[in-house]
């Protein structure tokens, strides 16, 4: 159930919240107030209004504990998202500079970036998981930019590396934006002795 409420959007997660707090408050009222368990409530004694107090406040860092948890996932999404976008302009940008061929490494580019945005981001929205065209394209990138190499004595040598590396920082991106949009991915957070079961 906690990650059906976590998947939430951030207004709904905060109705959900104010509904819950809002129902238990008007329950409260009505065995306060209302006719027939007015006289029943009244013989209960020891309640004081410092408790109320004290409920707010933990009411009030359970805000603040999820808002900046689902805040901190919503950046790292964007800086996954736009580490992957860099490196792939980088990719593009040393292959041209490399001097070697670049129709292989451009044409593996954009079937990855095809790949992602038309078949991963909906798996991704869906259920949260890779699409396999993706993992695919990605392969067959890092393929072509590992077996593009110059000659050993050739001054742009240096760039077989430099490519390479950001090859891989393209799958690493990849990576992190996967991991955070795994759909049990905060569950062990919440149920820390779910191993034992």
């Amino acid at each position: 159930m906690i990650d059906t409420w976590l998947t939430l959007p951030l207004p709904l997660m905060f109705a959900a919240i104010a509904g819950v707090y809002g129902s238990t408050a008007l329950l409260l009222y009505w065995l306060c107030f209302g006719r027939r368990t007015r006289q029943l409530m009244l013989t209960f004694n020891g309640a004081v209004a410092e408790l109320f107090g004290a409920i707010m406040v933990i009411f009030g860092i359970l805000i603040g504990f999820v808002a900046g948890d689902v805040w901190d996932s919503w950046r790292q999404a964007i800086a996954a998202v736009e580490s992957e976008g860099a490196s792939l302009s980088m990719l593009n940008e040393l292959a041209t500079a490399s001097g070697l061929p670049t129709d292989g490494i451009r044409r593996d580019i954009r079937v990855y970036i095809s790949a992602v945005t038309e078949k991963e981001w909906p798996s991704m929205a869906d259920n949260g998981a890779a699409a396999p065209e993706a993992r695919q394209a990605l392969g067959a990138l890092i393929k072509t930019v590992a077996s593009m190499q110059h000659d050993p004595k050739d001054p742009n040598a240096r760039f077989d590396s430099l490519m390479l590396d950001m090859a891989l920082k393209v799958q690493s991106a990849r990576a992190a934006r996967l991991v955070l949009s795994a759909p049990g991915s905060e569950s062990v957070k919440w149920r820390p002795f779910s191993f034992w079961r």
